[in-house]
């Protein structure tokens, strides 16, 4: 269906959210921060939804570094942007035509001032909807060993410095999102370079450790996250080795009124929500 129609179809908007193409350079099929959008919107509404493509007008953007692709009409709560994704000036890419989408809600204040210096109109509201896995998803009687969580283009690397430590599993960011959750959950610490192996172990009370492979990623997300959650940015770990042998701060103690912000800007219809945390 082209975005025309599909703008002006009955029912809940559609919801982007990226996945590599067949021919992805590193060969992967699904990333766990991008695939966390179709769980998050099932837990939230008791609904499947409806997966927009990027060029489709009038989506909903929600998890991810994914606000550069967003379209005139497009409807945005927690996305973020993404430093990796430059304009021909280098400088980090922003949507184009500002005045036709509607902010609910951003990853953090760099993503919001970028927004706003352009002429965007976007509340301080602030907070990745990942966040919410707190809402559904309870802590066991015990956790235990570290689990190690690279972003996607870190996995080569990574395994040319595995040296199988004990109670130590390195996790896919292909696997799926309920077993990506169950495994941070039951882990009593997290060692990531990805930034939702780090939201994820943040949500779930689960202290993580994190890490720096290459240089290849930049800080921008992550600062973005941390001060979108009232942090200071934390320092990362550099190497495998260096990581495992750090200690990892006590999980942060979010502010309620944090969730609640999330909550109420959200542009779904939501279902009775479980009353966990």
């Amino acid at each position: 269906m082209n975005w025309f129609a599909d703008r002006f179809r009955k029912g809940p908007k559609p919801l982007y959210w990226w996945r590599p193409g067949p021919n992805h350079p590193l060969g992967i099929s699904s990333n766990i921060g991008d695939e966390l959008n179709r769980t998050l919107y099932v837990w939230l509404t008791g609904k499947e939804p409806r997966r927009a493509t990027e060029q489709v007008r009038g989506k909903v953007m929600a998890t991810g570094s994914i606000l550069h692709n967003a379209q005139p009409g497009d409807v945005v709560w927690g996305s973020g942007l993404n430093g990796r994704v430059q304009d021909g000036n280098g400088e980090i890419r922003l949507p184009k035509r500002l005045e036709t989408i509607q902010f609910k809600a951003v990853r953090g204040p760099l993503t919001r001032q970028l927004l706003v210096d352009a002429g965007a109109d976007v509340p301080e509201i602030y907070g990745d909807p990942a966040l919410l896995v707190r809402k559904f998803v309870k802590p066991p009687a015990e956790r235990r060993g570290t689990l190690v969580f690279p972003h996607y283009t870190d996995m080569s690397l990574l395994l040319e410095q595995w040296g199988h430590p004990s109670e130590t599993l390195v996790w896919n960011a292909e696997a799926s999102v309920e077993s990506t959750i169950a495994a941070i959950n039951a882990s009593e610490r997290v060692v990531s370079s990805a930034l939702h192996g780090i939201i994820l172990a943040d949500a779930l009370g689960v202290p993580v450790v994190p890490m720096r492979l290459g240089a290849e990623i930049p800080l921008f997300k992550y600062h973005d996250y941390w001060l979108g959650t009232q942090r200071e940015p934390v320092n990362f770990t550099h190497g495998l080795s260096e990581a495992l042998s750090a200690d990892a701060a006590p999980p942060p103690q979010f502010d309620e009124a944090l969730f609640q912000r999330l909550i109420a800007s959200c542009p779904f219809e939501l279902k009775e929500l479980n009353p966990l945390g």
